[in-house]
């Protein structure tokens, strides 16, 4: 993987071929975000040219391309590219920069509301807590500057706001970072130089608590990533199976409201029809009532079903299904493409055919016994 941080993007925009017609939208209080920070502005300047084009570019990515995380990296040939949206504020997992924008204007309203309950005078701020984390500050004074931007007369002022901020209401790094109009390393930099900086763990359970974070959709990226590089490398024959796994694991939240349903996509397991193997086994159960779907996908080979003992078999496994509340989806290859992007294209038809089967059935409410042949490549 090329050097992420310092690496020339400039033959990616001409790759991009950017149509300034198509931004719709006026991005100067982007531009001037950047500009407001040396550190983003000299990577912006030495990586992209101009902060104008940095900022072109991660708006043509999202919001004319339409790109995901995964499509974005793949396309700079570069890695956790998403994460450059989120000193803009633009982080939301929408391709509609107008959401974006109406996302964002609500929760600054949020923020602004909640500093209406900060008094300075108040007796938290007389607490070992507060003064523990006061000794431990490498800060000493604030600039005009500084003042300007948290809008604030002193350091001791700016101390007990973000005290109030961050372990009073437990605001997250970036909701603060938000509010200010900053960049998330300016709040971090700030906090651990006022010694309250959150740790890892603590970061990550706040985000969580809000319902905020997108770990879940990190992990289902990470797995489409590996899935993709499986598919590419060639694999094939008897592990057909295990990359179908993969890609059914790692699409299937494409197709389900994973806020309401999980969802287990398990290994190949005699324990259900205890004489014969499933598979690929599915379950998906809505947490509202706690509803099961079951679901058994069967992968075969043309070759397998030209032996009349293989073909008996299958119609033995078929009507056991039928009978214990199983969907049955049975999916037969008929050739191996040696074309690395072919292969990829067809992998991700057939599992999208495979979710579909799925996610209608679980919308219906009810999953039948009729059995689904889908035909593979």
């Amino acid at each position: 993987m090329p050097d992420t941080k310092n690496r020339d993007y400039r033959l990616a925009l001409e790759k991009l071929n950017i149509d300034k017609d198509k931004i719709r939208h006026d991005l100067s209080e982007f531009y001037s975000m950047i500009y407001a920070n040396p550190g983003k502005k000299n990577y912006a300047m030495k990586c992209w040219g101009s902060v104008e084009a940095y900022v072109d570019a991660l708006y043509w990515l999202r919001f004319v391309l339409k790109c995901n995380n995964q499509d974005i990296d793949d396309l700079l040939d570069t890695k956790d590219f998403h994460k450059h949206y989120k000193p803009l504020g633009l982080y939301y997992n929408s391709n509609d920069f107008d959401e974006c924008l109406r996302l964002r204007s609500l929760e600054k309203r949020r923020l602004d509301e909640m500093l209406q309950g900060f008094n300075p005078d108040d007796p938290i701020f007389n607490s070992e807590d507060y003064i523990e984390m006061i000794e431990s500050r490498t800060m000493k004074y604030l600039d005009g500057r500084a003042k300007k931007r948290y809008r604030v007369e002193s350091l001791e002022e700016l101390s007990r706001l973000m005290y109030y901020y961050m372990h009073v209401k437990r605001m997250t790094t970036t909701e603060v970072a938000l509010f200010y109009d900053v960049t998330y390393n300016s709040i971090v930099k700030l906090l651990k130089a006022l010694g309250m900086q959150l740790t890892r763990k603590e970061a990550r359970k706040r985000i969580e608590e809000k319902g905020r974070g997108n770990h879940q959709l990190q992990h289902v990226v990470a797995r489409q990533q590996m899935t993709k590089r499986a598919v590419e490398n060639g694999i094939n024959g008897n592990n057909l199976e295990n990359i179908c796994r993969s890609m059914i694991d790692s699409m299937l939240p494409e197709y389900l409201d994973i806020e309401r349903y999980l969802y287990i996509v398990g290994i190949s397991t005699y324990s259900i029809l205890l004489t014969k193997e499933i598979d690929i086994p599915i379950i998906v159960e809505n947490r509202d009532c706690n509803q099961r779907f079951r679901f058994a996908v069967e992968i075969d080979g043309d070759v397998w079903h030209e032996k009349p003992r293989n073909f008996k078999r299958d119609q033995e496994k078929d009507e056991a299904l039928r009978c214990s509340d199983w969907k049955l989806i049975r999916v037969v290859f008929k050739s191996r493409i040696k074309s690395k992007e072919k292969r990829v294209e067809e992998f991700k038809k057939l599992v999208s055919r495979i979710c579909t089967v799925i996610s209608r059935s679980v919308a219906n409410d009810q999953v039948d016994n009729s059995i689904v042949y889908i035909e593979g490549f």
